[in-house]
Formats: C-alpha cells, sequence, structure tokens
C-alpha cells in the first residue's frame, strides 16, 4: 500500500463527513534523519538503521541474538483523540524471521497508552506473524483511553533473531 494511497484514503474519509483523525506520531515515515540518525525516535536497545528503498526511507532493525532492538518515541494524546476508537496500521518486511513459540518472542508495534503519572493504562500490539518478504500492510483495531494523556509508540524486535524493516506507522481514530 503506498503512501499517497493511505493520504487520499483519508481525504476520502474526510471528504464524506467522517471525523477520523491522525494521532501525530513524528515521522512516521521514517523521511527525516540520517543513515545513523532517525528523526524523533530514540534507538533504546539494539542497532536501527535508516535506508532508502527509491525514493522513499524505512527502518531496518536487526536483531541476531535473543536480545532486543527498540526504537521509541513518546507523544502527547490531545483531548478530542480519547474514548475513540481507531486502528493502527504499519508498512513491514521481514527476512530471517519466524515467530518465537512464545508470544513476546516477535517483531512488533507496541502502544501503550500512559495516565498523567506515566503509568501504562492499555498496550496494543500489532505483531507479524510470519514472515514477510514483500513490503505488506498490517492493521489491528484499538481503542484510546479516556485518561490516557501520552502514547509510547515502541516498535522492535523482541527475543527473536531477524530483519524487521519498518516503512510507515499510521494511528488513525474514527
Amino acid at each position: 500500500m503506498s503512501r499517497t494511497f493511505v493520504s487520499i484514503c483519508m481525504l476520502c474519509l474526510v471528504h464524506l463527513g467522517l471525523q477520523a483523525a491522525v494521532v501525530p506520531v513524528a515521522n512516521a515515515d521514517f523521511e527525516a534523519g540520517t543513515d545513523q540518525s532517525i528523526e524523533s525516535w530514540t534507538v533504546s536497545q539494539g542497532t536501527a538503521t535508516r535506508l532508502a528503498d527509491g525514493d522513499e526511507h524505512f527502518v531496518r532493525m536487526v536483531n541476531q541474538s535473543q536480545g532486543r532492538v527498540i526504537l521509541e518515541q513518546e507523544i502527547d494524546i490531545p483531548k478530542d483523540l480519547r474514548m475513540r476508537d481507531g486502528t493502527l496500521s504499519a508498512i513491514v518486511r521481514t527476512a530471517d524471521y519466524k515467530r518465537g513459540e512464545k508470544s513476546y518472542q516477535s517483531a512488533r508495534i507496541t502502544l501503550d497508552f500512559l495516565s498523567p503519572e506515566g503509568k501504562m493504562i492499555r498496550r496494543f500490539m500489532l505483531v507479524v506473524e510470519e514472515q514477510q518478504d514483500e513490503w505488506k500492510a498490517l492493521e489491528r483495531s484499538i481503542t484510546v483511553p479516556g485518561n490516557a494523556v501520552k502514547l509510547k509508540v515502541w516498535p522492535g524486535m523482541f527475543f527473536q533473531s531477524g530483519t524487521f524493516d519498518l516503512k510507515q506507522i499510521t494511528l488513525t481514530v474514527d
């Protein structure tokens, strides 16, 4: 799914009068930054590299052990987006990847909705279930909790070896 298609879909929803809104994840398409630095994202564990795919960019996370490779970003949640249902979607591909036997052994995008005190209220995960040799759009439904004031977005490889490429993260609410 191209970024242009996603943008056109969002414009169509607005035109039809549906009140879909995009949660402002900074640099969600990984276009800003350098090969060694991904603007608006912190590499909290392991190594992540920003690479080019034609005229677009993506992030590659390689885990050669049973450790973790994690990107992180924390954003404020606007009040008008709370208590709304939505969708987390991403464009991903993997190499040399097989999901582990345990649920935490996976490539995934995790969303943690946080209280004013910084405590996790609700967690949603978009898990890559199987090898994806080509770019593939994945999505899952979410609900933004009413008392959440921050959102921690953290894609990564967790206790599973392989390569996880991430081209786009989009979080929309209805």
